[in-house]
C-alpha cells in the first residue's frame, strides 16, 4: 500500500510540521461588556445559551469575511486574518468589524454592549496539528497592539484601535468609521505601540 498511513500498535503517527505564517495581518478582540439583564437574573442555563449565541453569530461574521478564530476566553473572541494582501485584509477586518457591531445578536432578557479592538501589524503564527483537529498561536506587533488598546466602561458598543491602524484603512473605511462613530458605535483611538 504506497502512500497510506502506516500506525505500530501502541504509536501514533509524527505529528506534521507546524505551517508557519509571517507578515502583514490584522488581530481582532471582540468581548461583552456592560451586561444588564432588565427582568433580573438570568437561570445560568439561559445565560450560557445567550454567550453561546453572541459568541456564536460574530464567529460567523469573522469567517464570512477570511478571518480566522484563533481562542475563546470567557465571553471573548480572539481573531486575526493571516497575513496577505494588504488592503484586501483590511477591507475584510473593517466589514467584519463594522457588521458584528451592525447585525449584534439579540439575545432574550440580555442588554450588552460589545468592545472590540482591533489593530494592523506585522503578524507571526503557526498552525499545529492535522485540519480535523489543530491549534494554532497568533504572536506579533498587531497582537500586542490590540492587547494593549484602553479599554473604557462606556454603555455604547465601542471599537478601539490605533492612529497607524487607522491610517491604513483603505480611504472609503476611514470616512465610513468616522461616520459610524457620531451614531453606531464609540470609536477611540490608542496609542500606538513600536518595537
Amino acid at each position: 500500500m504506497s502512500g497510506s498511513l502506516k500506525l505500530v500498535a501502541g504509536k501514533e503517527p509524527n505529528p506534521p510540521n507546524p505551517i508557519l505564517f509571517s507578515g502583514f495581518g490584522v488581530f481582532l478582540t471582540s468581548e461583552v461588556h456592560s451586561v444588564h439583564c432588565p427582568s433580573g437574573q438570568l437561570p445560568a442555563q439561559q445565560l450560557i445559551e445567550s454567550l453561546g449565541k453572541i459568541v456564536g453569530y460574530q464567529t460567523a461574521i469573522i469567517e464570512a469575511h477570511g478571518g480566522k478564530v484563533e481562542q475563546f476566553v470567557g465571553d471573548c473572541v480572539l481573531a486575526y486574518w493571516p497575513p496577505s494582501e494588504r488592503e484586501t485584509i483590511m477591507t475584510s477586518a473593517c466589514a467584519a468589524v463594522t457588521e458584528i457591531i451592525q447585525k449584534k445578536a439579540a439575545v432574550v432578557g440580555l442588554d450588552y454592549c460589545l468592545r472590540l479592538n482591533f489593530a494592523a501589524a506585522e503578524l507571526a503564527g503557526a498552525v499545529f496539528g492535522p485540519p480535523t483537529a489543530f491549534r494554532f498561536q497568533v504572536v506579533g506587533k498587531a497582537r500586542d497592539r490590540a492587547n494593549t488598546l484602553p479599554r473604557s466602561a462606556s454603555n455604547k458598543d465601542s471599537v478601539f484601535t490605533d492612529a497607524e491602524t487607522l491610517s491604513i484603512l483603505p480611504p472609503e473605511w476611514r470616512e465610513r468609521f468616522v461616520a459610524m462613530s457620531a451614531t453606531t458605535f464609540s470609536l477611540k483611538l490608542g496609542r500606538s505601540v513600536t518595537g
